[in-house]
């Protein structure tokens, strides 16, 4: 029989590329399952079986987790161990060292094989997801991405946290959005490591400004604006036009936890215990309020305070004449 562990749904975006994934136990091993939302998200689901077979032909440092796909659902076998997110966590005491394993992993991870490397040239494809014209846009902000190296199979959303080792071999786990034409290496960098400082933004709060982060990994405030335009673009590209299926910021998913029976009910015992605690501090505090309420009405029907009361305001209208007259 299925146990369920946890689901995870995708519902931010346009319809076709809604899907849920879930992790779930069976005959004692474990799986993940990719299934569409919606009837049009079955052709984003059957891809991804295009996509692992392109990104095993480019990436030089990476394998790829293979799908099965059967009934418009991909099943995963279950890799257990860090992700190279939570390696890199490990190293959140020494905030230079952080940075040079960032730069290092990012240009470990972004190899790829020779004859998937192009300069960069704009096409018709990357003008649909990224809006970016190179030739009619007025601004020049897109003039940096110029003869830029590029790669011709993109995994846009490769994060630290879709990275597992296994064997001593990173594995990428998650694997949507790849594209076909040629986007500049140095954008994947970037997106990859913006989503790490967002995710931590605490963390590097107090030790550098997005900017000097950047400039840390050796990106230019020309290169930021260039590549946070085109992340924008493609925002909307996934979540529709003003991002009409967003409704949250960042890359948030929801998230529905299942856990063993016995735990589930200690967790909702502790819950019922916290609930009766708060009722009676919100009874306490209205029983107080209702106190002083009585205490204020009875202050006020004091016959001293009316007369305090009728003075203090004849000394108020006698002071705002003689500023008049001055």
């Amino acid at each position: 029989m299925r146990n369920v562990l946890f689901v995870k749904y995708n519902t931010l975006r346009r319809p076709r590329y809604q899907i849920s994934t879930t992790i779930y136990e069976e005959h004692g091993e474990r799986f993940v399952e990719k299934a569409p939302c919606t009837k049009e998200a079955r052709v984003h689901v059957e891809g991804l079986e295009r996509n692992c077979r392109l990104l095993t032909m480019a990436h030089v440092n990476v394998s790829v987790a293979e799908p099965d796909i059967q009934n418009h659902t991909a099943t995963y076998e279950y890799i257990a161990g860090k992700t190279l997110e939570e390696e890199l966590q490990e190293d959140f005491d020494d905030a230079e060292l952080l940075i040079r394993k960032i730069r290092e992993n990012l240009n470990y991870i972004y190899t790829y094989r020779e004859e998937y490397m192009t300069e960069f040239f704009c096409t018709d494809e990357f003008v649909r997801v990224f809006g970016c014209d190179l030739e009619h846009k007025k601004e020049n902000a897109w003039e940096v991405l110029k003869g830029r190296p590029s790669v011709t199979i993109a995994d846009v959303d490769l994060v630290f946290d879709n990275i597992i080792r296994k064997n001593g071999t990173w594995m990428l786990l998650d694997y949507e959005w790849v594209l076909e034409f040629p986007v500049p290496v140095a954008f994947l960098k970037f997106r990859t490591a913006a989503y790490f400082y967002d995710r931590h933004n605490l963390y590097f709060s107090g030790k550098y400004s997005r900017s000097a982060y950047f400039e840390k990994l050796g990106f230019s405030p020309e290169e930021t604006v260039c590549f946070d335009g085109m992340e924008e673009k493609f925002q909307e590209y996934v979540r529709g036009e003003h991002q009409e299926y967003h409704c949250l910021k960042g890359y948030e998913k929801k998230i529905i936890p299942f856990r063993a029976y016995e735990n589930y009910a200690e967790e909702l015992e502790q819950r019922d215990a916290s609930i009766q605690f708060l009722n009676e501090v919100i009874a306490s505090r209205d029983e107080y309020i209702k106190s002083m309420e009585t205490l204020i009405q009875k202050y006020h029907r004091n016959p001293f305070y009316r007369m305090y009361n009728g003075m203090r305001k004849q000394v108020r209208q006698i002071r705002g004449r003689e500023r008049t007259n001055l």
